[in-house]
């Protein structure tokens, strides 16, 4: 089997375990011998695919992806020392994937069919919990065993669907939107079918009660519609009427937000909103679990108190809910310092081929895609802590990886036009 088959494999394996790896872990199917067989399997399927795409020479790793190697190195070694070697084993994983775009393509290996797919049926499931509540909880409870969900289901805390949490179920539906737009901006021409999809999932994040995703889906929806429409004079009115839209809805939930108190899904967006106005803290939990990370941090500024200790020794059993504050406590400034240099190269390198690839209509659509889940992790990782799981940073490693990819087919495509103008000339 070649390297591109055994990648497409790997790909979709990855996706398939990191969105419902919580099958075997929070429902009556649990059991961590697929979990351990899962992440085993990763590793051989990358490993291979690394190996098998390596023809002769071994080729320097872009830019992008060197910058990551101090980061996930150091990660990788504090994992070993505290014995975690699943957590090790993904890190690894996350390298080899940065890696391989020096060798083969992977924009023809992500499985966006399959990340749309898994959120219509999250989606489909959330609505099903909308209209036939007490059905749907009746099957709900008897297939999950996460009986902190039960709580957050019966106060209203927002709609699960058929996931083990909220949190959970809204970064599937942002997934789903992300490779929407992926699609939408690979048309030539303007779909309504796909418009429908991304403001169906949309509403679905909205449902799950996630106040910081439900922001997100907004503004990169905002952004999507600027980047996808060149900015003319027709086009600018119709731009500046969508937002003018989108205001005067804001504008309208928010002056009514108490309204709203008792609706599912829009209950938290609702009391933000009001706590806010009233000039209250907006979460105190949340606010306590930054202070505690600080208290971390000052124990041991250099080297942090250990990957993955926080939620045992001073959350109870809670993560910060950033991912800044939580890398400053866990990884130290050392940490610190190697995460956030390669998030701000990765980003300016996929503005700057954003501009460069405007018009070229095969790439530009990947190279949104990219964008895109960057900004969720750069702008999400404020309110998440988005490296606790496989499920969370997988994506943007990926996208990562596309970026490169993206990268070495510019610079295909350009020495091509260059050999060609070349050619030209000769023969004249």
């Amino acid at each position: 089997m070649s390297a591109e088959n055994i990648g497409k494999i790997a790909f979709f394996y990855l996706f398939a375990y990191s969105s419902w790896r919580f099958v075997f872990t929070h429902t009556v199917f649990q059991s961590y011998i697929p979990i351990y067989v899962s992440f085993c399997l990763l590793l051989f399927l990358f490993g291979l695919t690394l190996f098998k795409s390596i023809k002769k020479d071994l080729l320097l790793p872009d830019i992008c992806a060197l910058a990551w190697i101090p980061f996930v190195s150091y990660i990788s070694i504090r994992f070993i020392l505290n014995g975690s070697i699943e957590n090790c084993t993904n890190w690894i994983i996350v390298l080899i994937i940065l890696c391989i775009p020096s060798y083969i393509h992977i924009y023809d290996k992500i499985p966006f069919n399959f990340l749309i797919y898994s959120s219509l049926f999250l989606l489909v499931s959330i609505l099903f919990q909308l209209f036939f509540q007490a059905t749907f909880e009746s099957i709900y409870f008897s297939l999950f065993t996460n009986t902190k969900q039960d709580e957050f289901i019966r106060l209203g805390y927002g709609y699960t669907g058929f996931s083990y949490q909220v949190g959970h179920s809204s970064m599937l539906l942002l997934q789903g939107e992300l490779a929407l737009l992926m699609m939408w901006f690979n048309k030539t021409k303007k779909n309504k079918f796909f418009i429908v999809l991304i403001f169906l999932m949309i509403l679905g994040v909205f449902l799950t009660g996630k106040r910081a995703n439900s922001a997100l889906v907004c503004l990169i929806f905002c952004i999507a519609l600027v980047l996808r429409n060149k900015i003319n004079a027709r086009n600018a009115v119709k731009l500046f009427c969508v937002f003018l839209a989108l205001f005067f809805l804001l504008n309208y939930f928010i002056s009514n937000a108490s309204n709203y108190l008792d609706t599912p899904g829009l209950k938290r967006i609702a009391s933000a909103i009001l706590l806010i106005q009233n000039g209250n803290d907006l979460d105190l939990t949340r606010t306590y679990l930054k202070s505690a990370a600080i208290r971390g941090f000052e124990e041991n500024p250099f080297w942090g108190i250990g990957p993955e200790t926080f939620y045992l020794t001073i959350g109870d059993g809670l993560n910060v809910h950033n991912i800044y504050f939580q890398i400053l406590c866990e990884l130290g400034l050392v940490g610190f310092i190697l995460f956030i240099i390669p998030l701000v190269i990765n980003i300016i390198s996929t503005i700057r081929l954003l501009y460069y690839t405007r018009d070229m209509s095969f790439l530009y659509p990947y190279v949104v895609y990219s964008f895109f889940v960057q900004l969720c992790f750069i702008i999400g990782g404020w309110s998440e802590n988005l490296i606790s799981g496989v499920s969370l940073y997988v994506g943007y490693s990926v996208a990562i990886s596309l970026l490169i990819d993206c990268k070495k087919m510019k610079n295909q495509l350009n020495c091509s036009l260059q050999n060609n103008l070349l050619n030209q000339e000769r023969t004249v």
